[in-house]
C-alpha cells in the first residue's frame, strides 16, 4: 500500500510543478519559469541549438524569445 501512496504523492508533485510552470508562462514570468528547473539541467529542445546545458543557458534562450525582450516569438506569448 505504501507504493500506491508514494505514486499518488509523486503524481501530485508533478502536477503542481506543471501548474506552476504554466502559471509562470501565462504571466510571462521568466523567473517563475526558471524556478521549475534545476541549475544543472540538461535539456533538449525542438529549436536550435537543440541542447542546453545548465539553467543559465536555458534562461538565455527564454530571454531571447520572450515578449518582454522583443524576441522573435513574442506573438506566441500575446494574451
Amino acid at each position: 500500500m505504501a507504493t500506491g501512496n508514494r505514486k499518488k504523492i509523486d503524481e501530485a508533485q508533478i502536477r503542481e510543478l506543471i501548474d506552476r510552470w504554466l502559471k509562470a508562462l501565462r504571466a510571462k514570468n521568466l523567473d517563475g519559469i526558471m524556478s521549475c528547473y534545476t541549475p544543472d539541467i540538461l535539456l533538449f529542445d525542438l529549436l536550435p541549438p537543440l541542447q542546453y546545458l545548465g539553467a543559465d543557458a536555458y534562461r538565455k534562450n527564454w530571454a531571447e524569445w520572450s515578449p518582454r525582450s522583443g524576441g522573435r516569438l513574442a506573438t506566441r506569448f500575446a494574451t
